[in-house]
């Protein structure tokens, strides 16, 4: 139901959910059981959206299946940044904890209820703004000092998720508004869901990611890498490591159109139950379901995803080693 809704409801059989902004999206996750990629496909293209007043004769939704398209969901730049921003305003309400932030861009041209037409001495401003705002965004996001980040001391692995997901207290701390904390997801993720953020073991997810190796480098997409994952990862469900561009902040693309690699995946495993996954532009000898092209991407970063997180993961007796450079094969020999 849109803002302010206040007419007819369906009074069973429906879950009903109030938006609390005009513009809104659906997102659906289909998860792979056994393998069956293409069931959990196609149960997602089976899902139907339409106005509930359509509802006795809904028309068939579009699908568009973007698999291995390249894609890059990096916002626009420029004025067009703010462009989109003064229509996002203007199609929305105006939530309480923004009214400092539009009295900010009130000087710049974007204003409630009025076009966006900035005169030229605010169209520089503008432009050096998302030039700025953007190289802000992406260090808070790649390079972040919060201090709930880290997640092993000594360590590059940092938690994807920082931010306060309670319902009744959203993006807020005890003393001030998480500004930084909304940059260090937003960024990089979009969608935030307390799920992801329980700090006890449940059927949620939590999300861990790294963008540097051991030595505290970042990862390089013409560089090879191995990442030890140690035998009894604590998940009910399963989990997945997948490889994302730093510029586009979509997966990484790669003439195998293979961005992850999973525990549903068939990935050869060591004797004690671990596994050594592979990441750069050479896959290794005989471990090619082991490995991940990152040689389109000349900066890369990873989600280490937990589905179904158990207790090892919260008490830290599980850990995750860094990224290793495989700098020489007398460092490494490659099977």
């Amino acid at each position: 139901m849109p803002p302010g809704y206040n007419g007819e409801l369906p009074t069973e059989g429906y879950f009903i959910t109030h938006f609390k902004t005009m513009d809104a999206n659906f997102f659906i996750r289909g998860i792979v059981i056994k393998g069956d990629v293409a069931g959990a496909a196609d149960m997602i293209a089976k899902s139907r959206i339409y106005p509930y007043s359509e509802r006795a004769n809904p028309k068939p939704n579009r699908v568009l299946r973007v698999s291995g398209k390249y894609i890059n969901t990096d916002e626009p730049e420029g004025l067009a940044y703010w462009k989109l921003l003064s229509e996002v305003i203007n199609n929305n309400p105006v939530a309480e904890r923004d009214r400092f932030f539009m009295a900010m861009l009130k000087p710049l041209g974007i204003e409630k209820g009025k076009p966006f037409a900035p005169d030229d001495r605010q169209k520089r401003i503008l432009e050096e703004g998302a030039r700025l705002g953007h190289a802000m965004a992406q260090n808070i996001s790649f390079d972040s000092r919060l201090a709930a980040s880290p997640v092993y001391p000594g360590k590059n692995w940092v938690n994807v998720m920082v931010l306060n997901t309670e319902e009744k207290t959203q993006q807020e701390s005890d003393f001030y508004s998480q500004l930084d904390e909304r940059l260090n997801y937003l960024y990089l993720g979009t969608w935030p869901s307390h799920a992801m953020n329980l700090p006890f073991p449940s059927k949620g997810q939590r999300y861990l990611e790294s963008f540097k190796d051991k030595d505290g480098n970042w990862l390089d997409g013409s560089k090879n890498y191995k990442l030890h994952v140690p035998a009894n990862v604590p998940v009910e469900e399963f989990w997945s490591v997948t490889v994302y561009d730093n510029l586009t902040r979509s997966m990484t693309m790669n003439k195998a159109n293979k961005a992850a690699v999973s525990s549903y995946d068939k990935i050869k495993t060591n004797a004690d139950g671990s596994a050594d996954l592979y990441f750069g532009p050479k896959a290794p000898a005989g471990l090619e379901s082991n490995w991940v092209d990152t040689s389109a991407s000349k900066g890369w970063w990873v989600w280490f995803r937990f589905y179904g997180p158990k207790e090892p993961f919260f008490d830290k007796s599980w850990q995750l080693p860094d990224f290793e450079n495989l700098k020489s094969e007398k460092r490494e020999q490659l099977p």
